[in-house]
């Protein structure tokens, strides 16, 4: 599996997949090519940024949703408060 050039093992979601001695036999190789190395290292930059773009994405909508969320519950309290009075 190391031998697959669009395999980047560096990069989390890729090497979750492989047992022990796969990884470890593919980062060995890795490691012997100089140039293999760093384009797998910059591709792991990469695509990290793209996981924690999406991560924040949904993150934001989530919060935003809870705040939201919050605000009509308290203004509906505020109303249900007001017109007990």
């Amino acid at each position: 599996m190391a031998t697959n050039r669009r395999v980047n093992l560096l990069f989390f979601g890729n090497f979750t997949k492989l047992s022990l001695d796969d990884f470890q036999n593919g980062m060995t190789g890795l490691m012997r090519n100089k140039d293999n190395l760093y384009t797998n290292m910059v591709t792991d930059i990469y695509y990290l940024g793209e996981v924690l773009s999406r991560k924040y994405r949904l993150l934001r909508i989530s919060y935003t949703i809870f705040m939201v969320g919050l605000i009509l519950t308290a203004l509906s309290f505020g109303i249900v408060l007001l017109y007990k009075s």
